[in-house]
């Protein structure tokens, strides 16, 4: 198996797996260390080395990728005796271009996996943060929600709010005008003004620019 790049006749063979009859050996082989002979391993450590490993092997012609981060899910989640919330994978594509340079490094021919081992580390410690992150926004639109439910509010408010809500923690794109409440509530313009007017007043909103026409808006209280 071969992964290459490149126009016809131009291509780069980037990486060349084991020839087809030796992969159940080599899978063998794999299967025995990650199921018996690395359980003993750092858990980060154990789950760069197993990635590393199948993705040398390469036993399939397509989602290596997949079948390979699932691995090192698993293997992270072992570790912790629990799950690992957010795949590893996350962080590969965000830096995609880097994963593919360390991956081709460390695929050559060295014993030395250290470098990718320590790259592996820290993409692992970053998806521990997105994992947080995404955890503080999930509990932060919750606890938005109960605001809601306890504020006498109509129903085009409440549709423009959960849009706003269902944004977060991008924020809703240029902020909220009259404009806009207008087209997603398909009401008037006045009753687009006079509802944004009492949001703010009952802290659902707060002006980012409050300039006649051109006034925007955001959730007030979001994340703070």
């Amino acid at each position: 198996m071969q992964i290459i790049s490149g126009a016809i006749g131009k291509e780069v063979i980037h990486y060349e797996g084991p020839p087809s009859d030796r992969v159940p050996e080599e899978m063998a082989r794999f299967l025995r260390w990650f199921n018996e002979e690395s359980l003993e391993l750092p858990g980060i450590a154990r789950a760069a080395i197993a990635h590393l490993w199948f993705e040398t092997i390469h036993p399939y012609e397509d989602g290596n990728g997949r079948v390979g981060r699932t691995i090192a899910d698993k293997a992270l989640s072992q570790s912790l005796a629990a799950p690992f919330l957010l795949s590893t994978g996350t962080v590969f594509s965000l830096t995609r271009k880097q994963y593919y340079e360390n991956l081709n490094k460390a695929s050559k021919n060295t014993l030395d996996a250290t470098p990718w081992v320590n790259w592996f580390g820290a993409c692992a410690v970053k998806t521990q943060d997105l994992t947080m992150d995404i955890i503080k926004t999930v509990a932060e639109k919750a606890r938005f929600y109960d605001r809601i439910d306890k504020t006498d509010l109509n129903d085009r408010q409440l549709k423009a709010l959960r849009l706003m809500i269902d944004a977060e923690p991008q924020g809703f794109e240029g902020g909220m005008n009259a404009t806009k409440y207008k087209n997603i509530t398909r009401c008037s313009k006045s009753t687009a003004t006079r509802d944004l007017s009492e949001l703010v007043e009952k802290n659902m909103l707060k002006p980012v620019y409050s300039h006649g026409r051109y006034a925007r808006y955001e959730l007030n209280g979001f994340g703070s």
